[in-house]
């Protein structure tokens, strides 16, 4: 079957309410799957018919009586067809536990944090949790674990529960990089991206399920959250746990980003497997309210256009429920296309014949008729030709747009090509360009004059030494003159902008940039406070101690 991009716009309302449309799915057209939304007379137990409301010529139907009667006495010069079927009857309405294609199941997608803080007991608790989450899904259910720190990197693509045991060794196979940050807004937008808007799979509530698990803090993204769960018609549930040495302020992040996905409460922090469980058979529940109808549209409706239907439902205890639903087809396979064509050309033919047999048989007599005989079989005969040529003519102009499309990919490709070696090309002169401006940038801080030193004396940073290189140089872990380290020796206490030392009167001046975190000489200094500062006076930042003292 071929894939289609098939666009459609639905039009769907209810008897009193009941039984809504919530959404159709007809990507492999002609099979079509319409979920439905659970009610009193549209149960899984009830059955459902699908009839199209396009109407028939009348005139099909005597004429093919007539064409078989004369088949059967030995004149073949018409062609053997059948009246096309416009309804479809006695189709299961299937719960969401009667559906069994790897489409209609859910998706799960296990988002792991590989920092190298998580080695040990981070991915033990996440190997836990994640099996407990597993053994509650279904065969047709789908998995896909990602695993993320400076990088995303796809660890399995969504697999089917049917294949068990892929999933059993991606789970117990996680490991962690080497170095790097966690950018976990990066990861999460990333993993939105990828595996709830490309993948075919219905955006209804209960079926798409994300599990981040993480240790720490998000460090270098350059993605806003917010940005991740923009313009989803359905978002997934998401669900934040935080696992290994993580705790308290260190999951801020997790708390924020279960909250703009949808709920705070799917923020776990350490939670034992029963509890994750129970909120995600919790968060399943709308599944419990979402039936499906699937069927094959018949051999009449395969051609582009506009598609009117009436989806009946009953369960055989009170009125049945007729849903009108409206299909507008882009693309249906070339071949089906062909058939479709060909049985609406032989109808015409038998119609056109059995006309031609009704008006003027029983008016000419020469010869026993045979006059009207010998006019309507010439006439089949030109049908048949003029059906002949115009398949001619389609097999050339498919020949014609095939060698099109050949010419057109091989010029493609050629400028793929020439753009990948374009590209690669600016690569190399960025990098080098970077790596002279980096050279040029340390010769210029050899040569800097230093104005003072910070050294080290006690807490995280011991022994660590910075040198300010202007009379005024604000200091911290974000974009200060003097940078102090974010991840391995760290002071996570320290604010991104501390302080600032400013040089004044001859003298030093400092100004806490920071809310209680500065001491200098045993006096605290609240944000805006300043304080005179000489050599030889020890000042904290954070749990860090340095020694302020003049340039070596």
């Amino acid at each position: 079957m071929h894939v289609l991009i098939l666009w459609m716009t639905l039009i769907a309302s209810a008897v009193a309410g009941d039984g809504d449309v919530l959404k159709v799915d007809a990507d492999s057209y002609p099979e079509v799957r319409v979920y439905l939304q659970a009610s009193s007379a549209a149960a899984s137990s009830g059955r459902a018919s699908v009839t199209f409301d396009e109407v028939l010529d009348p005139d099909y139907e005597p004429a093919l009586v007539w064409a078989d009667e004369r088949a059967a006495g030995g004149n073949t010069e018409l062609p053997s067809v059948s009246l096309p079927s416009t309804s479809i009857e006695d189709l299961p309405v299937l719960g969401f536990n009667q559906q069994s294609d790897p489409v209609e199941g859910r998706l799960v997608v296990f988002l792991v944090d590989a920092s190298a803080s998580m080695r040990g007991i981070g991915l033990a608790e996440v190997r836990s949790l994640a099996a407990s989450v597993i053994k509650t899904l279904k065969p047709n259910d789908k998995v896909a674990i990602l695993r993320f720190a400076k990088e995303t990197k796809e660890v399995l693509a969504p697999t089917p529960l049917s294949n068990s045991a892929a999933v059993r060794a991606a789970v117990e196979g996680l490991e962690v990089d080497a170095g790097g940050t966690t950018r976990i807004n990066d990861a999460m937008a990333d993993a939105v991206q990828g595996l709830v808007r490309d993948l075919p799979e219905p955006e209804l509530d209960g079926r798409r399920f994300f599990f981040l698990f993480s240790d720490g803090a998000d460090k270098g993204s350059s993605t806003k959250i917010e940005d991740a769960f923009l313009k989803l018609d359905d978002p997934p549930s998401v669900f934040t746990v935080g696992v290994g040495s993580g705790s308290g302020s260190q999951l801020g992040d997790l708390l924020r980003i279960a909250t703009i996905a949808g709920d705070k409460k799917n923020f776990f922090d350490h939670p034992e497997p029963e509890e994750l469980v129970a909120a995600f058979k919790e968060s399943s529940k709308p599944l419990e309210q979402q039936l499906l109808v699937e069927f094959e549209a018949p051999a009449w409706f395969h051609r582009t256009g506009r598609h009117e239907l009436t989806l009946t439902l009953s369960d055989g205890s009170g009125d049945p429920r007729n849903l009108p639903v409206t299909l507008d087809v882009a693309t249906v396979p070339q071949d089906l296309l062909d058939a479709r064509t060909t049985l609406a050309e032989d109808l015409g033919t038998v119609k056109v014949a059995w006309l031609a047999h009704e008006g003027f048989m029983d008016k000419l007599t020469w010869g026993g008729g045979g006059f009207g005989v010998l006019l309507l079989v010439g006439f089949v005969a030109y049908q048949n030709r003029q059906r002949a040529i115009e398949r001619e003519r389609q097999e050339a102009d498919e020949a014609e747009d095939r060698a099109r499309r050949r010419s057109q990919e091989q010029a493609a490709l050629i400028e793929q090509q020439l753009a990948e070696q374009s590209r690669q090309q600016r690569e190399m002169e960025g990098r080098l360009a970077a790596r002279q401006e980096e050279a040029a940038r340390q010769a210029a801080l050899d040569h800097q004059q230093v104005f003072g030193e910070l050294l080290g004396v006690d807490g995280p940073l011991k022994g660590a030494r910075f040198g300010l290189l202007s009379a005024r140089a604000r200091v911290g872990r974000g974009d200060c003159d003097v940078v102090f380290p974010s991840d391995g020796q760290a002071d996570m206490s320290i604010s991104r902008m501390h302080a600032e030392f400013a040089m004044q009167g001859g003298g030093w001046m400092l100004t806490s940039l920071s809310n209680g975190n500065v001491n200098v000489a045993g006096r605290v200094l609240r944000q805006g406070d300043s304080y005179p500062i000489k050599f030889g006076d020890q000042v904290s930042f954070g749990n860090s101690t340095f020694l302020f003292r003049p340039p070596p």
